[in-house]
């Protein structure tokens, strides 16, 4: 099974049901399709072949998610960049990986504008938006047809370019293969994770990140007896990504104060959705979040998780 089989088979069995929800908007797994179909044929009209990588550097959107699914129907790599690295670590992972094309949000062009003499390798800039002499995301996919891309795909091909935090030194590519994340779903789905089918996912982790994107797709992808079961995905625009990494580098200066600060105003945002009483308040909404934060706050502090247990 391929990662862009996940969504056109949704499309066909389920394709009224809602896919994603974002800032009140939803969208059902027919108009994501047709979204994911669009992108893939657009880019490679501008000339993207197999291997080719794809960067990404945007907060959470339904744009992201198509442009993981797209380039995987393309047979390109996406690069999701951590939007909190700065000038230095994202033009590093961008010209470290060889992408020749960059997808930004809206909010970072002057960002980009200000490193792009820097990117030595990126020919074409799509923006979520617009920015002034760059072509928009929306348009592309409006001119492109929403058919089946033809490309030829197999399993072992990688579909993702994960970069590495660099705690230790510069970041490192990660390549996985859409047997990789497949076999990763299927395992997480295995272990441990009893979801029912009207069930709706909170998205809280940056798209930029792995387990933001894997997560979503156990909601999108279920075995059960033989039948798939798809979510609903709602993915949450404010996140803490950026506090924690700002925290793993007061960290490494040894200013523990600082960091367990910045730990703290983590955790305050992530849980705020309980906090405020809001959804997502079931035994495993928590023991998610629970996963989450051991896997993201690794560095943290024992009060700091009393004080979680405290919370939720």
């Amino acid at each position: 099974m391929l990662l862009g089989d996940i969504i056109r088979q949704n499309a066909i069995k389920l394709p009224n049901r809602t896919a994603l929800i974002y800032a009140g908007a939803r969208l059902s797994y027919l108009e994501l399709n047709r979204q994911v179909n669009c992108l893939a044929n657009a880019l490679l009209g501008m000339g993207a072949k197999k291997g080719d990588r794809v960067a990404v550097l945007a907060d959470n959107c339904p744009e992201y998610v198509a442009a993981y699914f797209a380039v995987a129907k393309g047979s390109i790599i996406i690069v999701p960049v951590n939007a909190t690295l700065g000038r230095e670590g994202v033009s590093y992972i961008i010209n470290e990986s060889g992408a020749n094309t960059l997808i930004f949000g809206e909010k970072y062009a002057d960002f980009i504008n200000l490193i792009r003499s820097g990117l030595t390798t990126v020919k074409n800039y799509i923006v979520i938006g617009r920015a002034p002499g760059i072509a928009s995301y929306q348009e592309l996919v409006s001119k492109h047809l929403s058919h089946e891309p033809e490309a030829g795909i197999d399993e072992g091909d990688t579909a993702w370019l994960c970069y590495t935090s660099g705690t230790t030194g510069v970041p490192k590519g990660v390549m996985l293969s859409h047997k990789n994340i497949i076999s990763n779903v299927k395992d997480m789905i295995i272990s441990g994770y009893p979801i029912s089918r009207n069930e709706i996912n909170l998205s809280l982790v940056p798209l930029s990140h792995a387990t933001g994107m894997l997560q979503p797709l156990i909601y999108y992808k279920e075995e059960e007896a033989g039948r798939c079961f798809f979510r609903s995905v709602e993915i949450d625009p404010p996140y803490a990504d950026g506090y924690t990494h700002l925290a793993n580098i007061a960290w490494r200066k040894s200013d523990w104060k600082q960091a367990e600060a910045l730990y703290r105003k983590a955790l305050e945002l992530m849980l705020s959705p309980f906090q405020r009483g809001q959804a997502f308040r079931s035994r495993l909404r928590i023991q998610l979040l629970r996963c989450f934060l051991v896997f993201q706050l690794h560095y943290c502090s024992k009060a700091l998780f009393e004080q979680h247990d405290k919370l939720v």
